[in-house]
């Protein structure tokens, strides 16, 4: 069958008919591709795979879209936040104890060692705090990416490679048969300078681009299997 990820482009505005098979029959329908695409489950997936593959049906949904995408940056965003702040206190309740001993012990200095690296780490997973005005050019940027996937070199796109006779997920690509972009590239598209990316906004660039890859395959897994059911 057609890549699943290519049907919805049947339901974009066209003079040319894509859904004759052979001998002019229909295959699959634009009647059938709509019906399938309504079962995939409402969500950030479904709006993510229309997005990239259905551009018209998108432009009437792009708020839904807008709003799954900026809950799900902004929730996490301020998870971070509060760990730093929490991690913080914690530290300073350490140090406090320390100090109010006469005699400090070794088990206080271990706690203050493991509080100040729970506060380092924390400030360093903290993202910047110009997000939300960045929330459109990172949707922007990251459904092109999902869109247009460019083909891991190890295994060719095909998301698996051989290991003697054994046939194993490609550890290149996660066994998505995708390879990511440049930091060059994603900080070009986000109007970044690549150094300030890689610094400041890689690691968040990088966590939101993974949830919402999985979550626009999960919906064309779903999409698959309703193009099935239609087709039977």
């Amino acid at each position: 069958m057609t890549d699943v990820r290519e049907l919805p482009a049947r339901l974009n505005q066209q003079t040319v008919r894509m859904d004759t098979g052979r001998g002019g029959i229909p295959e699959l329908t634009n009647q059938d591709i709509a019906a399938a695409l309504a079962f995939v489950p409402a969500g950030l997936g479904r709006e993510v795979f229309i997005a990239c593959h259905w551009p018209d049906g998108a432009a009437l949904s792009r708020r839904r879209l807008d709003a799954l995408f900026n809950h799900l940056a902004v929730t996490e965003w301020r998870k971070r936040i509060n760990r730093a702040i929490d991690a913080k206190v914690t530290y300073g309740l350490a140090v406090a104890l320390r100090q109010w001993q006469r005699a400090e012990t070794a088990e206080q200095r271990a706690e203050v060692y493991r509080a100040q690296a729970a506060l380092d780490k924390a400030k360093e997973e903290q993202w910047p705090e110009s997000l939300p005005e960045m929330l459109p050019g990172l949707l922007r940027v990251i459904v092109e990416e999902i869109a247009c996937p460019r083909n891991c070199g190890a295994c060719q796109g095909r998301g698996t490679v051989l290991a003697g006779e054994l046939v194993k997920a490609c550890t290149g690509c996660d066994g998505t048969g995708h390879t990511k972009n440049s930091d060059g590239w994603r900080a070009k598209k986000l109007g970044k300078d690549p150094s300030n990316f890689r610094r400041d906004w890689k690691a968040c660039y990088q966590w939101l681009f993974e949830r919402v890859r999985d979550a626009e395959a999960e919906a064309a897994h779903q999409m698959a299997d309703a193009v099935k059911r239609e087709a039977a």
